[in-house]
Formats: structure tokens, sequence, C-alpha cells
């Protein structure tokens, strides 16, 4: 800057000026003033105090630094309603205002525990009026109020109770007659004591197998009974008695078990009642006496297939074969029939008879059916008649109608019944006299007849005949009942599986049902028409096991059996850990109680009686077994004892510790209980009392082996050699754990041994001993010095007056050092005749001898030498990149040397030194330095670039300015010859911009980037689930500040749901974010109608309206075909009940009532309508060689069928039949 020059100083965004702004260059070079600085502006927030009935963290007492956080907390009963946290801003803001602290209802705080007792319900607060109930664990009593009250104001209505034991004994117990206890209690026992009970052999127990002496002072249950062991009365056998028939039945009695008449025994005969009071085997049971079933008949068979007594059956024999023999046999009640089988032979012809005038060609006297005879006439005569005959099975030989047939005539064969035709059953005459085909064959076909249809009956299908496994099913009409098989099955005998069965004439009803014990049932009459229903009911504290309702069906037959009455009782509660039931059994009647025990070192919590309630819940839920903190009784030491001796120990009981005599304790003699319930310390031992070791004594030793000795041990000491024992050499261990005697000592038997003789030495007089006072004398060999006493003497002590001395080589010690020179010679020690030379330091010169000799009187041959100084001055060292003149090897004392520098270098020091008479130049030789330029001074809001402190001429260093500011001025400087710059410093001026907003916590900003010109915006958003709070834009403005504070993004809340009536949700307290769900439920007898889960949307409203919860209700069943319901409506109520009925002509199959449930479903699925079925006739079978007009499969009431025979055949009986009502025929098929 030339004179006159002015610069300003501005400080940058956030910062302000402390000094003068414009600075002046005078024409002396300097500036007018010191240059200002810039110092940061510190924004602060507003104090801000705690709210009401409320606490702040930290506390605001002066203005808070921008980043400042602080916490709010309401008091006791006040909630906040607010941030909990807000933090100071840039621009000295608050982020947010101080909270307010709302009272909240008041509730009590949990009461404080009590030893001893424990206290439910248990909860962080309590609502006004809510109460706890205090109770002490077994053993110990309530001081005080059991029961505390949260009262208005916050308070319990009374100070927490206290529990003090209490010694509870029960009274002696006894055995039961008949039985016994285990153990005796002849006296009082302790709580918690237990006893069991056992009945004698033949003996019952009727009660508890044990009993606990409780808390109270009682026994858990009392003695029970033994009671003889009985069977209960065995069961009866239908056809069949036992005897005796009536009890008692004790242990080894027995029954007898007899059958009635055709009846035969299956099982045991005689059951014997066993110690269990069951029976030694099932009842045996009475079947029908039958026959074995009889042999197979050749050629024939027989029918039914049952063989009971009295029963016949029917022998038929094949086709072609006959019998003589009787053809039916009775079943005897002895098991065996009446008659053999009969015996089925063949059907023959007897040889017809001889004709005149001719004869039969063919021999033999019978002939098998089919078997032909051939008649020929004698010549001259001609046949008349058929000339050949065929065997049939009437054993019979016929002829057909007609011998000769005119040419087109025709002829029919047919088959037998169950036979088919095999080929062509119409032949006709043909114009050559021959027929128009072979003749065909019957075979058989194995098929069953149409069965015989019962009177006042039918059944279905009915057809002409039926294949093997074709099924038939038997009806009756209204008013009959079926007696027999309902359906029976063609087999592969072509014969049906069971006789057709018949319609009894008798109305069907059902029987009175049998009434349940503690129960009835309505309506109660004699009888029941089909589809009536009956109720059943039990009385209370029993319930219902079975069908409530029973249907009256059709088969006179109730559609359940009846249901029974139970008693109501409640299974077994659970077990409970550290604890047990002292109640045996696994179901208990109404009424009844079981009775929880804790484990010794446990007290109850809850009810330790439970009772059965008529629901056949329990009363209480199970208790539970909290540990008591007492300490058990600790471990008795061997050969010790402790008091006081107890079962436990309560916390800060103290235990003594004693041991026996003769031993000693090892440990604490008192240990405490402490408040975990354990002792203070381990158990002491006690061990026996023993004797250390007794001390080692000097000159002697223990003869003993052993650390510890017993009472009454010896141990015994002896002297080493020229040593004699002073006290008692034996010592005994006493009682007290003492020896009996002190350590005895060891006393030399005084004189002096022989000394050492020194190397390189001797000694006189030289003997084995030496009296107290002789004297001996050393001496030393040539070349050797005494180092020592020279004479010593025996003392009264047995020792030397003195060490012996020893006899050292002469030598001499080295010599002093001398000022600048130096011993060439190392070493510290010479010996004779050794030698050390000196020398001088450069500049000096010896004075003196400079070799020394050691000679035998350890001294040197002559003193130690001195340096003089010899004074000039050296050559001084020539300056890299420089040089001195004179140069030469030395100077003397006032010679001055002058130094230089080569070009480009500068001389750092004197450029002339001086000689002085100490032999030193004046000063240090200078050096010659290169020219630098130092490092240029660094620049407000900026830097350089090059790194270095010192640059060399033409090095070139480079500024920059900071983010946000601009060069002002030369960037590039240049280190010039002179070792100045090139330039001045340039300057960083600012270009203003906003920096970077801070991003919102779940949230973010667009556009973001490092910088932001003025006018631009940045735009916030939240991520689902948050919503801004503030400005969703601000603007960078022109004071490089942006227009507003960033906002923030706090969660969406969802308000709380709203209440359903009969129903509940959970979780019923707030707060509800986005996502979060609630569910609803419904209570009781009701059902939720809408959505159960409902979750908080991103909107800040729920998913789904708050649901109902309706009353159960079942809905209107559906219509049946043929029927209609008679009852209106279209919802119904638990227990409600609808009636179906049929349609004329139609009757219901199923439940005709239905009721509805509490699942909202009916009890029964909906009934169906099924045609009463009207009789009709079965169809009629053709007669043999004949036929029936019309053929169908089943004829109306009052139909009329006509019967015909073929060509050659009569008709014998009726020739029509009409069908009657009652679906049978009124006369039987006739035969041709």
């Amino acid at each position: 800057y030339t004179a006159g020059s002015t610069v300003r100083y501005t400080c940058r965004s956030g910062y302000t000026l402390s000094g003068r702004a414009n600075l002046t260059c005078s024409s002396n070079g300097t500036w007018s003033y010191r240059r200002p600085s810039c110092v940061r502006v510190v924004h602060k927030c507003p104090v801000i105090s705690a709210p009401t009935n409320g606490s702040i963290k930290p506390v605001i007492s002066r203005p808070a630094s921008v980043g400042t956080r602080v916490w709010f907390k309401c008091g006791s009963g006040y909630t906040r309603n607010g941030a909990d946290d807000i933090i100071c801003r840039r621009g000295g803001v608050w982020s947010a205002s101080v909270p307010t602290c709302e009272r909240v209802a008041v509730r009590c705080s949990r009461p404080d525990s009590v030893r001893y007792a424990s206290f439910r319900p248990y909860s962080r607060s309590y609502a006004v009026s809510a109460t706890v109930t205090y109770t002490c664990r077994s053993g110990y009593s309530l001081s005080g109020q059991s029961v505390l009250t949260c009262g208005a104001d916050g308070e319990w209505s009374h100070d927490e109770p206290t529990c003090a034991r209490v010694v509870v004994k029960c009274p002696a117990i006894g055995a039961p007659d008949n039985g016994s206890i285990r153990p005796t209690i002849s006296q009082q026992a302790n709580v918690g004591t237990r006893v069991l009970f056992t009945c004698n052999d033949g003996f019952r127990r009727n009660g508890s197998r044990d009993s606990r002496c409780q808390s109270n002072g009682r026994w858990s249950s009392s003695v029970p009974t033994c009671e003889p062991i009985q069977c209960a009365a065995p069961g009866n056998v239908d056809n069949g008695s036992f005897e005796p028939g009536t009890g008692p039945y004790g242990v080894s009695n027995t029954v007898t078990y007899t059958c009635s008449d055709n009846y035969v025994l299956e099982g045991q005969v005689v059951l014997t009642c066993l110690v269990s009071g069951e029976w030694s085997h099932d009842e045996p049971t009475c079947n029908p006496i039958q026959c074995a079933a009889p042999g197979n008949v050749d050629n024939g068979s027989f029918e039914p297939e049952q063989y009971p007594v009295n029963f016949v059956i029917w022998y038929t024999c094949d086709t072609g074969y006959t019998t003589a023999d009787r053809k039916d046999a009775i079943c005897r009640p002895d098991g065996t029939w009446s008659d053999d089988a009969p015996n089925c032979v063949a059907i023959t012809c007897n040889r017809p008879d001889e004709i005149a005038f001719g004869s039969l060609t063919t021999a033999g006297d019978n002939f098998e059916i089919g078997e032909t005879v051939t008649y020929i006439c004698n010549d001259g005569h001609e046949i008349v008649g058929q000339d050949v005959l065929t065997c049939t099975n009437t054993g019979e030989c016929l002829t057909t109608a007609g011998d000769n047939f005119e040419i087109g005539e025709t002829v029919t064969y047919v088959c037998n019944d169950g036979y088919e035709i095999v080929g062509q059953d119409v032949l006709t005459c043909t114009v050559t006299g021959e027929w128009s085909h072979d003749e065909p064959t019957c075979t058989r076909i194995i098929q069953c007849a149409t069965p015989d249809e019962p009177l006042n009956g039918g059944f279905s299908p009915n057809q002409p005949a039926y294949d093997i496994t074709d099924v038939v099913t038997f009806t009756c009409a209204d008013g009959f009942i079926l007696n027999g098989q309902s359906q029976i099955t063609c087999q592969d005998t072509g014969l049906w599986s069971d006789d057709e069965p018949i319609c009894d004439g008798k109305i069907i009803q059902c029987a009175t049902p049998d009434e349940p014990l503690n129960g009835g049932f309505s309506p109660n009459q004699p009888a029941y028409d089909i589809t009536e229903v009956v109720t059943f009911t039990c009385a209370d504290g029993f319930i219902l096991n079975g069908q409530s309702q029973i249907t009256c069906e059709d088969t006179g037959l109730w559609s359940d059996d009846e249901p029974t009455c139970d008693a109501i009782t409640c299974n077994r509660p659970d077990e409970i850990a550290f604890g047990s039931l002292t109640t045996a059994g696994d179901n208990f009647e109404i009424g009844e109680t079981v009775t929880y025990t804790c484990n010794d070192g446990y007290e109850i919590a809850g009810q330790d009686v439970l009772t059965c309630t008529v629901t056949g819940e329990w009363s209480h839920d199970e208790p539970t077994c909290t540990r008591i903190i007492q300490c058990a009784t600790p471990d008795e030491p061997l050969n010790g004892g402790f008091s006081p001796n107890q079962l436990a120990y309560d916390i800060t009981d103290v235990v003594t510790f004693t041991c026996a005599d003769g031993f000693i304790l090892n440990g604490q003699s008192q240990i405490t209980c402490e408040d975990t319930g354990l002792w203070s310390d381990d158990e002491p031992t006690c061990d026996p009392i023993t004797c250390n070791r007794p001390d080692e004594i000097a000159f002697g030793s223990l003869t003993t082996a052993g650390d510890n000795f017993e009472i009454g041990e010896t141990v015994t000491y002896v002297c080493n050699d020229g040593y004699e024992i002073v006290g008692q050499d034996v010592l005994t261990c006493t009682v007290t754990g003492e020896w009996s005697h002190d350590e005895p000592t060891c006393t030399r038997i005084i004189q002096c041994a022989t000394p050492d003789e020194p190397l390189n030495g001797g000694f006189s007089p030289n003997q084995p001993a030496y009296d107290i006072t002789e004297v001996v004398t050393f001496t030393c060999a040539d070349g050797f010095i005494l180092n020592g006493q020279s004479q010593i003497t025996c003392q009264d002590t047995g020792l030397w007056s003195d060490d012996e001395p020893i006899c050292d080589a002469i030598t001499c010690n080295r010599p002093d050092e001398i000022a600048f020179g130096s011993l060439t010679t190392a070493g510290e020690r010479f010996e004779i005749d050794e030698t050390v030379t000196y020398i001088c330091n450069d500049g000096y010169e010896i004075v003196g001898q400079n070799v020394l000799t050691c000679t035998v009187t350890g001294e040197w041959s002559h003193d130690e030498p001195t340096c003089t100084r010899i004074i000039q001055c050296a050559t001084p060292d020539e300056p890299l990149n420089g040089g001195f003149s004179p140069n030469q090897p030395a100077y003397d004392i006032t010679e001055v040397v002058t130094f230089t520098c080569a070009n480009g270098f500068i001389l750092n020091g004197q450029s002339q030194i001086t000689c002085e008479d100490t032999g030193l130049w004046s000063d240090d030789e200078p050096t010659c330095d290169a020219i630098t330029c130092n490092r240029p001074d660094e620049i407000a809001f900026g830097s350089l670039t090059t790194a270095g402190e010192s640059f060399e001429i033409g090095e070139t260093v480079t500024y920059i300015c900071n983010d946000g500011y601009e060069i002002v001025g030369q960037n590039v400087l240049t280190c010039t010859v002179t070792g100045e710059w090139s330039h001045d410093e340039p300057t960083c001026t600012r270009i203003i911009q906003c920096a970077t907003p801070d991003e919102p916590l779940n949230g973010g900003f667009s556009p973001n980037q490092p910088a932001y010109d003025i006018t631009e915006v940045v735009t916030f958003t939240c991520a689902d689930g948050f919503i801004l709070n503030g400005q969703s834009q601000i603007t960078c403005e022109d004071t490089g500040v942006w227009s507003d504070d960033e906002p923030t993004c706090d969660p969406i809340q969802c308000a709380t749901p709203g209440d359903v009536s009969n129903g509940s949700f959970e979780p019923d307290t707030g707060p509800y974010v986005v996502s979060n769900t609630v569910t609803y439920t419904c209570s009781g007898d009701y059902v939720l109608e809408g959505q159960a889960v409902l979750t908080c949307l991103v909107s800040g409203e729920w998913s789904h309206d708050e649901p109902q919860c309706v009353a159960i209700t079942c809905n209107r069943p559906d219509e049946i075909s043929y029927g209609s319901l008679t009852t209106a409506g279209n919802s119904f109520e638990i227990g409600e009940t609808v009636t179906y009925v049929c349609n004329d002509g139609y009757e219901i199959v199923g439940q005709g009532v239905l009721t509805c449930t509490n699942t909202g479903e009916w009890s029964h699925d909906e009934p169906t309508c099924q045609r009463v079925i009207v009789p009709q006739c079965a169809s009629r079978v053709s007669p043999a060689n004949g036929a029936v007009s019309p053929v169908q499969a089943s004829y109306d009431a009052n139909s009329e069928v006509t019967f015909t025979c073929t060509t050659g055949y009569r008709l014998v009986g009726s020739s029509s039949s009409t069908c009657l009502s009652t679906g049978l025929w009124d006369t039987e098929v006739p035969s041709c």
C-alpha cells in the first residue's frame, strides 16, 4: 500500500469487529492503528424456570448458550403436558415452550413391606378406596390393622402392621382303630409335624392319608377310620343268578353263578372278594345253548344258519336229487339235533314198459335224468308215437305236445326256474324236414328268488330275481314293528342270508326312561309316541352327564341313553413350588376344602385353605410359597457343641460354639444369622490340643521328629560334640498345649580350636587345641604383607580374640592422573617391577619422569610428572560456501583471520576472529547460509497451500480462501534475491452464503448441499409416522442466515380409542403411535361385531371404527323340503328353541326341536321330512311254464294280475290275483 492508502476491515456473519475498522498507511510505512480482530457474537437463550408443581434440570439462572438442553419433570400427583426436554437453538430461541404440570387423580403409593408378612394385591400404586390386606406367614401373628384403605389424600388409613413369632403346637393325636400312626405323637407337636395313617390288612382307610400340624394349632385333617374292606354287590347276568344274592361281601367271601334253563355259563363260576375291594374275576355270561352246525348234506342244503334250542332247520335236495328221509331237525336243550341229515339220492327213471311188435333198443333198468331210451318196431310194423323217451327230473318219461310238425311250424323251449336258455329257444320246421337250429341247453342261473313280502309291510327293491350280493330292505306299515332282520343279502348259493321278517301289529312307543339319581325329567308319563322329547335336569350341586334331551325314535327306542347326574366336584388343584397339599384325593365335593402348607423355610402367600364351590371351581387361586429368610441349624463341630440349638434362626440371632476338654476352637466362637439367610462365618472346628515342636537349641538338636505332639508325648534334646546339656533334656506335652519344661541349653566344654593357616604365611605354635590365654603368632612369606592381627589369644569363651589374618601380595596403587595429560597404562594395582607411562595433550610438553616403576616397598620409583602448555591457535574451520585468510597451520597470539561467503550466501557470525593468549580464537567460526525468504503471514478466512517455514530464491507460495470467501490481491508470491517476497499477502473477502441446515430426526430436506446462495429454498419432509412441527420451507437470506429455524419431526399419535359396552381393549393406555394396535375382546355371552384389531394410521386416525359387543344369537335355521318352521323370527337368543313340522304324508327324520347354544350355533342340524310309504304289493312271479300280466316292479292296492300257462300246460289255482291295501296279494301264485 502507498502512503495515504486506506483499508477497511469487516467481520463475517456471527462475528463482531474489535478495534478500528479503517487503517491508513502512514508516510513512515506503518499503519495508523493496530489490526482489529473479529470476535464471535454469542447468542443466548433467555432464562426459563421450572413449571409449577414441577422441576427443571439443570436450573437456568442466567441466559443459556446455544445447544443447552434442559429436562422437565412433574411432581408426584402431576402429569406433564408438553415436551419433556427443550434445547437452546441458534438465534437464542428455545425449541419449545415450558410444559405445564397438570394434577392427576390421587393415588396411594405402594405401602411398605412388613417383615414376616406379605400383602395383596401388589401394585405400583392404588386408587382411592382401594385396600390392601396383610397376612403374616405361618408361625407369626399380626399386630395392628391388617386391612389398609387408600384415602382421598393419597395416604393409607393406618400404619403397616407388624408380625411377631408365635409358638403354636398341636395336641397329641392317636392311631385309628384297626390301624396305626407314624410317628407316634404322645405329646404336643410342633407346627409342620406330619403324621401318616395306615390301616391293618383287610381294612380300608376312610379319610386323609396324612395330617400336618398347622400354624393355627390344629391338625390339617382328623384321624381317619379303618373300615372293613368290602366288595360291591356283583353284577347281575341276563338269564342267570348268583348266590348268596345279598351282601355284605367281605374279603375272601365268594359268590357262585348259575344259568337258567337252555343257557350255558361262560366265564368264572366262583368269584372271590379280594383285599383290594375288587372281585377276583369279571362276572360270567349266560349264553343261549346252541346246537353245532349240522354236517354238510351231499347233493343238498339246509337253512337257516342259526341254531338256538327248539329251533328248526329245513333240508332240501339239489335239483335231480330226492330223499325219503325226514326233511327237518330240531335243536334240543342238550345241544343235539333231533334227527340226522337226510340222504339225497339222484332221481332215476325205471325202464319203460316193453311194447307189442317192438322192443327197446336201450339196455338197463334205471336211467338218469336226461338219458333216453329208443323204441323200434318189428319188421312190418311202424311206430306210432314218440320213439325216443327222455328221463326227466320228475322220474317220468314225457313226450312233447305233438310229435309231427309241418313245414313252418315252430316249437319253443323254456328252462326250469333257476335256469337260463343257451342257444335258440324257437325252432322252425324247414322244407328239408329238419329244424332250423340245434336244440338249446338250460344252464343254472345262480340268483335269489323274490322274497316273501311280510303282511303289513313291504320290501325294496322288488324284482323277479336278485343277483348275488343284492340287498333287500324290509319296512312295516305305520303301527307295525319289524320282527327279524331289516336287510337280507343274496348269497352265492342262490339263497337269502336270513328269513324274511314279519311285521307285528303293535303300536311303536318308547318306554318311560330311567330317572337319574339326583335328577329328574319331563314330561314323565307311562309311554311316549315317536318324536316325543324328554328333557332331563339335575338337582343343585349336580351336573348332567350325557344328552339333556332324548327323542323317541320310530324303532321304539330312545335316541340316546339316559344321562346321569354327577355330583359337581372340583379337580385336585395344582401343586405349588416349595409347598404341598395336605389333603389327599383327586376329586372334592362342594364345600370340601384343601389346605396348602409350605416347606420349612417358606411362608404362604395367598389363601392356604381353598373351598370347592358349586361351580366346580375353587374359591381362590393356588397360593405361593415365599422363602422365609432364616438361617438353618449350623453343623455341630466334632468334639464340641453350640448354643442355642434350634431348628431355625432369625436374622441377628447369635450362636456360640464351645469345645470339649482336650480340644481347642479353630475359627470364630460366635456367628450371626445375616439377612441373606446365611451365617456370618463358617462353623469353627474343635481341634485336639497339641504342643508345637519346641525350639531348636544352639550347639544341640531334637532327636524326635514331627511338628505337633499330642498330650503326654515327649521330645528329647542332645548337644553337639564338645558341648554339655544344661536343663531338662526330655520335655512332655501337657493338657495346656505347653511343654513341661523350657528348652535346655548346650554349654561348651571350653577350648579353642586350631586357627586357619593363611595362604603364603603360617603361625606358631601349631597344635590340636589351645587352652584359655594361649597366644598364636602369624607371619607371611617374602613379597607378602600381613593383613590383620599378627597375634590372637584363646579366650574363656573358647573363641580366639580376633579372626585369623591373611597374607596379601605387595602391590603399588595406580598413580595419580596429571593435568593436560594422561596415563597410557591401564589397571588399578601394579605388581613389583611393573611400569606406567605418562603423555601430555597436544600443545603441552612433559616436565619430570614420564615412566614410573613399582618397587618392593609398594611405592613408585618417581613422583608423577606435569604437562606445560605450548601457546598457539590452531587453524580455524573453513565455512561451507565460504573461506578465510590468511590460511596457515598455526597462529600466534593477536593474529586475525577474515571470513567471506560465495555469491548467494550470507555470512552468519563474526567476519573476523583473533588468536588470544589462551591459544583459543576470540569467536566461533561463522557460517555461510543460503539467502531465503521466511514463511509469509497466514491470512484471515484463508490459508497457504505451500508447506515449509523457509523458502529459497525463486520458490513460490500460494494462498487460497476458505469456502464462501474469494481472494483479493496476488495469490502467488515469489522469494526474491533480497530474501523478500515479490508481493504482500492477499486478503479473503466473504461470499455471502447459507450453511447446510440441520437435518431433523426422523426427517430430511432437499436439496442437500454444502452451501446455499441467497434466495435458495430448502424444503423439509418427515418420515412415515411423523409430522412436521415448524416451517416446511426456509429461505437463504442476504445475511447468510436462514429465514426460519429448522422444523422438527414429531411422532404422529392417535387419540385413545373409545370404550365398548360389555367389552374392553388392550393396551388401554397410550400413547398410541403409528403402527401401534389395540385389540378388542368381549365378555361373557357377547361376540365382537366389527374389527377386533385397530391400527394407528399415519393420518393420526384409527384404521377402523370401534367394534360393538353384541349378545350372541343364532340366525334363523334353514327351511326344509316338505316341512316348515313353526317358530317366527330371524334371530334367537341363547336357550331359545325352534320347532320343525313336516307336511301331511311326511314324517320328521332327525331332531324336530333345535336350541340356540352359547356358541351361536343350533344344538342339532336341521331335520329332513321323509315320505310316509304307502304299502304296495311286490312284483308277481310268473308260474313255471306260464306267465303273468301285466308285469311290473310293484303294484298299487286293488291292482289285478292274470296268470296264463304255455301250450301243453294247464293252470292249477286262481287265474287272477288282487293287491290288497296291506301290500299283500289275496292269492298265492298258481302252477301250470
